[in-house]
């Protein structure tokens, strides 16, 4: 971010940034806030399911985003751009999560979830891969396709809080056997 910031100002038509402004802004993504209600559902749905992040930023910025914004929500696996060699929306890394999924944490696409925001960045890569996903819609951000996601974050809410309920968890898929890709900015 640091790198672009200065033609993020020109494209808005603001004055040059300094190095050390630009430096700050970069600095600045690893206390983005999450989702007001990402947190919870990331940290529900890790108790019964497996959680990995496939992100674009680096890992310092994303270790700052846990330790911040998410809380240290607990992650089974991490990967990020600097990992893959490429940045999403290539469809490279959706290839590279699912390998890493099936051969870190035994989870093959029919059991893969993605979770996300971005229908360019993640939904349409995820629809190319055939892997399933459920949409997060963003207070202000609309969707910019309907390719993405076969139903939103409130059934995923939902979904969650039925796991918390006494004998209804066992209607849903069995704890720790399915997969869940939490993507992240």
């Amino acid at each position: 971010m640091s790198t672009i910031h200065a033609q993020f100002a020109a494209a808005l038509e603001l004055d040059r940034p300094t190095a050390e402004q630009s430096k700050e802004f970069g600095d600045s993504v690893g206390k983005w806030p999450a989702f007001l209600t990402q947190v919870d559902a990331l940290k529900g749905l890790s108790k019964h399911y497996k959680l990995l992040v496939l992100s674009n930023v680096d890992r310092e910025l994303f270790s700052a985003t846990n330790a911040g914004p998410l809380e240290g929500t607990h992650f089974d696996a991490i990967i990020k751009a600097q990992d893959v060699g490429s940045y999403k929306p290539h469809v490279h890394n959706c290839g590279y999560m699912l390998g890493h999924s099936e051969s870190e944490c035994g989870i093959g696409k029919d059991k893969a979830l993605q979770t996300a925001q971005s229908q360019i960045h993640d939904h349409h890569p995820a629809s190319e891969m055939g892997i399933k996903s459920v949409w997060i819609p963003a207070a202000g951000i609309g969707a910019r396709s309907t390719i993405g996601g076969s139903c939103s974050i409130d059934a995923l809410q939902k979904q969650c809080a039925s796991l918390e309920q006494p004998n209804h968890g066992q209607s849903l898929a069995p704890p720790k056997q399915d997969f869940l890709h939490q993507s992240h900015k």
